[in-house]
């Protein structure tokens, strides 16, 4: 986890503009303290019980709270389950994390298979019904490309 490997100092944004902060054995968390931008945040039950004192501080125009290390993989569980939170990776940041992405297994193209069908004898007595046969099956093989194509 990219958040877990961030060194002592640095911080990562969420796209919903929660910041976590690296201090030693502790992960700061901020956000806004707008009421319409964040206060389903930093008054969520489920991070309340993961913060120190259970609660967020108003500093300036922000709340912030501090959380212990082990307390971070459940922090970021809620935000990504009930808040939907994201971020954006730099190089570096990726690099870390590359070899733990499951890779998704190669799709292999389907092989079409186009089995002959018995000759349709063409009866003098009745062409019109004969041309529609030919039709019909003209069109099943092109369905049957289109499915190939898809």
């Amino acid at each position: 986890m990219i958040i877990r490997s961030l060194g002592n100092g640095q911080q990562i944004t969420t796209s919903n503009n929660i910041s976590i902060f690296k201090q030693y054995d502790k992960f700061k968390i901020i956000v806004s303290s707008s009421k319409q931008r964040a206060r389903d945040v930093y008054l969520d039950e489920d991070i309340l019980k993961l913060v120190d004192g259970h609660n967020f501080e108003k500093v300036s125009d922000r709340m912030a709270a501090t959380l212990n290390e082990s307390k971070i993989d459940a922090f970021i569980t809620i935000l990504q389950e009930k808040f939907n939170a994201s971020v954006s990776l730099n190089a570096q940041q990726f690099e870390v994390i590359k070899n733990e992405i499951p890779k998704r297994p190669v799709r292999e193209k389907p092989v079409l298979k186009i089995e002959p069908r018995p000759r349709i004898p063409i009866r003098p007595e009745a062409p019109q019904t004969d041309e529609l046969e030919l039709e019909a099956m003209a069109l099943e093989i092109e369905l049957e490309l289109m499915e190939f194509a898809a």
